[in-house]
């Protein structure tokens, strides 16, 4: 059997406020949502600890032929990238 896991992580008291706004009179009017992630400097500092401490312990050796965690740290590096580039939007 083989082996798995999932790394998941996310800011769970953001200081970013999204907004909700009414788009027509109509209550069959659909509302416009903008959760504004990861505007504040205080969030994005959060998500790029997260990945910080994710990619660490994605990377520690499990056994000595390094087994799935070789694909998972590829995996890891090119969602760090994305997401650091995300992270630094304002």
């Amino acid at each position: 059997m083989g082996t798995a896991y999932t790394i998941l992580s996310g800011v769970t008291h953001p200081t970013s406020r999204g907004r909700i706004t009414l788009t027509g009179p109509e209550v069959s009017d659909p509302p416009e949502i903008d959760p504004a992630y990861l505007s504040t400097d205080h969030d994005r500092r959060l998500v790029r600890r997260a990945l910080e401490l994710a990619r660490r312990w994605a990377v520690k050796p499990r056994s000595r032929s390094g087994g799935p965690r070789r694909f998972i740290l590829a995996l890891t590096a090119a969602a760090t990238r994305i997401l650091v580039r995300f992270s630094n939007m304002p």
